[in-house]
């Protein structure tokens, strides 16, 4: 969903400045949760700078955790983040954030583009700007759908487009990919790939390690509310030969 309270870029385009850092050193974060209270961070510390960031770990480990933190829907117990030198929530309130939840939510009495007209009018602050919805292809076929009647693919490109309004530079994706069949999931790669090309910075929480192999150009580690490491791509491929064989080191210690 989007999270960005500034206005469309004339024309749609999205001129990012690629300097936009996010850097976290010995966050904690934690929330309750059915009763009981989630340590969902424990002294987690990473940077993730311009281009595509994946972050990889197994359930639980803190992904979504840090994500919510970034968009300023969940505030730090400890530690520090920084999201363009500034908090996560005064970024937000000045620059925006957008954010694709693993499991997005809509209004159910909308149209597609009922929902995204409205979220393209809160960025412009009540104008009605006309929406670019050019990002997401096959977006503008679903406008006159109503939001009940979409798949759980269909659901996440609404999605999307909605978290991309207003071209925010900081982008996070919570398992995009999920529901996706694969030419949705090719045509996701592309957008992605050219976002990074052009200085957004994007995070990725992402199960799928193939995809993360052709697209990251980083990837960080999670395990257990802390990071395990970072790599580049390149770093990661030159000494494991695959994202899948850095796996089973990072998680399991199989390599000897």
């Amino acid at each position: 969903m989007s999270l960005s309270p500034a206005d469309p870029l004339e024309g749609g385009q999205a001129r990012p400045t690629g300097t936009v850092f996010i850097e976290a050193r010995n966050l904690e974060v934690g929330y309750r949760s059915k009763g009981s209270f989630n340590p969902g961070l424990k002294g987690f510390s990473a940077t993730f700078g311009p281009g595509i960031t994946g972050l990889i770990g197994p359930n639980g480990a803190g992904k979504s955790t840090f994500l919510r933190t970034v968009c300023g829907l969940l505030e730090p117990r400890g530690g520090e983040l920084k999201v363009g030198g500034k908090s996560p929530r005064a970024y937000v309130e000045t620059h925006g954030v957008g954010f694709l939840p693993e499991v997005p939510h809509f209004p159910s009495f909308l149209t597609v583009g009922e929902f995204l007209d409205g979220v393209a009018g809160a960025l412009a602050d009540g104008a009605k700007p006309s929406a670019d919805y050019g990002y997401v292809p096959g977006l503008d076929l679903l406008l006159d759908r109503g939001v009940q009647e979409l798949s759980q693919g269909q659901r996440k490109k609404v999605a999307l487009g909605a978290a991309l309004m207003g071209a925010p530079e900081v982008v996070l994706l919570d398992e995009p990919t999920n529901g996706l069949d694969p030419v949705a999931v090719r045509e996701l790669r592309e957008l992605l790939a050219e976002l990074g090309r052009q200085g957004f910075t994007v995070v990725v929480s992402s199960h799928h390690l193939d995809e993360l192999q052709r697209l990251a150009d980083a990837l960080v580690f999670v395990l257990d509310g802390k990071a395990l490491g970072s790599w580049s791509r390149e770093e990661a491929l030159s000494a494991f030969g695959s994202l899948d064989v850095l796996y089973e080191q990072a998680f399991f210690g199989r390599i000897s």
